[in-house]
């Protein structure tokens, strides 16, 4: 019933509009026109997707094929930042601005319009940049030290990495850093004004991968002590080049005595430290009860031994404040009666300090003689003779570990508070 009633309602509404109006004339049939459907614009993307590879400066493009003249291209703005686009003649090429410092791909989306109102038509085109792969940013070393004044440098090298762009910095005004291939020079702009060492960072940025390297400057080195009194017990005469707080003395004390029995002690060669040197020599069954030359220094305390072939080199050039370096450096290798002025008044000058202490000069000969000698704690393989330096005319040799001719003269390592 209730669709009958919906029929013969919509009957009698068509008549009574029929009715009212009225019927079609020629005139009217005429002068009608059909309504005009729009017809849509047509736009094709070939390829409609590109892969990118993750690294800068890939590109890339894809064919528009349309009816229209007039084509609008929209970038999304999320990929403005590392994607740019050009259009022309029929084709929009990519090109990656940046690498992806993600593991993850990133999609760059350009919709293009084609047509106005009604009749327009839209493509989209998907540029989608690989993630890149794992960072491997490899250091031929993990810190770099540098000198203390303005332009001492040091240089550090990339090994391995895989990261296309890498920056160099250092986060401190006193250094530089600058990268030339692989390679990285850290460089000194300012002299390190204090005695403690001071750091730095150098910063490698590789985007995907920063790292940071410890940059250690040396601290100004204080005032060398070498020519002045230890105490009263004797003087400064070395300095330890890799640790400038360390320093070796030699003993104001000295005297004439035998080196030792004319027994085998096991320290020849000159291969042996003072130190192992020595302890070979208090490790004889005999060093209790013999008469030995290290006993003089044993009784000067902790730490005092007789010196090395090295030590009495060194012991020479403070005394000779010149380059004895085995008679090859520029020591007047000569009696003291022929040596240059300057190098008279260095010995005047070191037998000085040992005077005023109380301490035995170096050398009490005359000036026309070789000079006193002191011994060193190397024998000769036979056991019978031991080595001694000579000061005076600058010289070590071999004689009976007997004799009573040349001088016990101890030396100790010690360090200086900073």
């Amino acid at each position: 019933m209730k669709h009958l009633r919906t029929g013969f309602l919509l009957g009698s509404l068509a008549v009574l509009a029929l009715s009212c109006i009225g019927p079609v004339t020629e005139e009217d049939d005429r002068f009608h026109e059909d309504p005009v459907i729009a017809v849509p614009a047509s736009i094709s993307l070939n390829p409609p997707t590109v892969t990118l590879d993750y690294v800068a400066g890939v590109e890339d493009s894809t064919l528009v094929v349309t009816d229209q003249e007039n084509v609008e291209v929209l970038l999304n703005s999320d990929a403005e930042g590392w994607l740019s686009y050009t259009f022309e003649n029929g084709k929009i090429k990519v090109l990656t601005k940046e690498e992806n410092p993600a593991s993850k791909p990133r999609t760059g989306l350009l919709t293009l319009v084609a047509g106005e109102g009604v009749s327009a038509s839209s493509a989209e085109f998907s540029v989608v940049q690989s993630g890149s792969p794992k960072p491997v940013l490899t250091l031929s070393q993990e810190s770099v030290s540098v000198g203390a004044s303005e332009g001492d440098s040091a240089v550090l090298e990339i090994t391995d990495t895989n990261l296309e762009k890498i920056t160099v910095s250092t986060d401190a005004s006193w250094c530089k850093a600058e990268m030339s291939g692989l390679v990285i020079t850290v460089t000194v702009l300012e002299a390190n004004p204090a005695t403690e060492k001071r750091s730095a960072n150098l910063v490698i940025d590789g985007r995907r991968m920063v790292k940071k390297v410890p940059v250690i400057q040396d601290a100004k080195l204080p005032a060398s002590l070498v020519g002045t009194a230890y105490g009263t017990e004797g003087v400064y005469f070395w300095r330890n080049p890799d640790n400038p707080y360390e320093y070796k003395v030699v003993s104001a004390r000295a005297e004439k005595l035998a080196w030792g029995p004319a027994t085998v002690a096991g320290c020849s060669g000159s291969k042996l430290s003072t130190e192992a040197a020595c302890e070979k020599i208090r490790a004889n069954g005999d060093y209790a009860t013999a008469d030995y030359g290290l006993k003089f220094c044993d009784a000067l305390g902790e730490g005092w031994n007789m010196p090395n072939h090295d030590d009495a080199e060194n012991l020479f050039e403070a005394y000779n404040s010149l380059r004895f370096d085995n008679k090859k450096g520029p020591a007047t290798v000569d009696k003291p009666s022929s040596i240059t002025d300057a190098e008279r008044a260095a010995r005047a000058a070191f037998e000085a300090v040992l005077a005023s202490i109380g301490g035995v000069p170096m050398n009490s000969m005359s000036p026309t003689e070789n000079g006193d000698s002191i011994w060193l704690c190397q024998e000769a393989t036979t056991g019978v003779k031991a080595y001694y330096f000579r000061f005076g005319s600058p010289s070590y040799t071999t004689i009976e570990k007997s004799s009573k001719g040349r001088f016990v003269r101890c030396i100790k390592t010690v360090t200086v508070k900073k």
